[in-house]
């Protein structure tokens, strides 16, 4: 009878351990993205071997965006969080920003990216706010080119956000690429 007991409680344990790790894995599974376009995202060249398009992993390396739509006026920021315990190369400024138009994706900026490498170590974050002002004056166009990046002229569409990098220890030939697509109201 013990015996009986001792493995229904197992059983219940065992239940309860699937049920409660289901719950985990889904309230971490990342934003919301019914809306998510099929158009797929922009290729980053050659050297990429995985692309993440929209993808909200919660280990390894992820972009995660505020919002799936931004309505000019108005900002959306993209955070690049390293969940992992390596540390992952890139140049932060070669952030790329596109836009779908006529059944392709068409470069949007930057036109120039300085060369510097960059480490996110484990646990790091890195953050660029794209904010979208339409008849903004030539001062306040002036941005960093790095964490503010500040456009006027950017017509209604489907636009996508990304930036790529490596694994410190693999090498600049297994570059991966995340990039998040959201759609933007003028």
């Amino acid at each position: 009878m013990d015996r009986l007991r001792s493995r229904r409680a197992l059983l219940a344990t065992i239940g309860t351990g699937v049920v409660g790790s289901y719950g985990l894995l889904t309230a971490t599974a990342g934003p919301d993205r019914a809306d998510q376009p099929s158009i797929g995202c922009p290729d980053y060249g050659d050297r990429i071997t995985e692309h993440r398009c929209n993808d909200h992993r919660r280990v390894g390396v992820a972009l995660e965006p505020s919002a799936t739509t931004l309505s000019a006026p108005g900002s959306i920021t993209f955070t690049l969080r390293n969940r992992s315990h390596r540390s992952f190369r890139s140049n932060l400024y070669g952030w790329g920003l596109h836009r779908y138009a006529n059944g392709e994706w068409e470069h949007v900026a930057p036109e120039r990216v300085p060369l510097p490498l960059h480490g996110l170590h484990p646990g790091g974050t890195a953050e660029w706010t794209l904010t979208v002002r339409p008849e903004a004056d030539d001062e306040w166009l002036e941005d960093d080119g790095y964490t503010d990046v500040r456009f006027a002229d950017l017509e209604a569409g489907t636009y996508a956000f990304g930036i790529d990098g490596w694994w410190g220890d693999d090498g600049r030939d297994a570059k991966t690429a995340l990039i998040e697509t959201f759609a933007l109201e003028v």
